[in-house]
């Protein structure tokens, strides 16, 4: 309890901008993407890449400074920094190989508009 009234508060946007932003297909509260950005950044590589160990590898031999512990957020902090080198190019590619597994997840998803999905093959 003491944790939760330490932290800072911020108020939820008003009601007729979340409203606008769910009717243009968008998250009512920033707060739900950052917090899911947040367990995204801890996944370790080898379990973010899981069935694909070749896409990590991959990137690994295009990138040496990706190292096989990194989490997901440490990877991509590193082609963050790389942006504005002159191998942006290929920065840019190894951007969409990290990615490539949530993309994959995505591909096999059908929307709802509250928010939540169906995975082909659940119904």
């Amino acid at each position: 309890m003491s944790k939760q009234c330490k932290e800072e508060f911020r108020a939820r946007p008003p009601l007729d901008l979340r409203l606008a932003r769910l009717k243009g297909g968008l998250v009512s509260d920033n707060r739900v993407v950052d917090a899911k950005l947040a367990r995204i950044s801890g996944f370790p590589l080898s379990q973010w890449f899981g069935e694909y160990p070749e896409r990590l590898e991959q990137l690994r031999r295009t990138l040496p400074e990706i190292t096989e512990d990194m989490t997901f957020g440490q990877a991509a902090a590193l082609l963050w920094r790389g942006r504005k080198t002159e191998r942006w190019r290929q920065w840019q590619q190894n951007m969409w190989l990290l990615l490539a597994p949530l993309l994959d997840i995505d591909s096999r998803m059908v929307k709802r508009n509250d928010g939540g999905a169906v995975y082909w093959g659940s119904r």
